[in-house]
């Protein structure tokens, strides 16, 4: 990975300990928090210091530009490398996955 690379994290469920999540993935220089999901509004769970987008929806964060330019990323990324066939795995199952949820709206 090179030093401008991050990992990007999602956060689901922003309670107690997704929050203390969230604050272990923003205090990383090597990680970057790209949503915050939770079915309550954001209002009622201080992530003011947070500049994520949040989401009520779990279909929306997948949805999101951010986790869709993560994946397509990855993807691109592991045609470069050899011995990363996982994470093609992983991209190839999330992209049917958005498209049965797409389907089913």
């Amino acid at each position: 990975m090179s030093v401008q690379e991050k990992i990007s994290f999602a956060v689901v469920g922003c309670g107690h300990i997704g929050k203390r999540h969230a604050e272990m993935i923003v205090r990383n220089d090597e990680a970057e928090l790209i949503g915050l999901c939770d079915v309550k509004d954001r209002s009622e769970l201080a992530l003011d210091s947070y500049h994520a987008p949040f989401f009520n929806e779990i279909n929306d964060l997948l949805m999101s530009p951010e986790l869709l330019s993560d994946i397509k990323r990855m993807t691109e990324l592991s045609k470069e490398q050899s011995g990363i066939s996982k994470i093609v795995d992983a991209a190839k199952e999330y992209n049917q996955i958005i498209s049965d949820i797409e389907d089913n709206k």
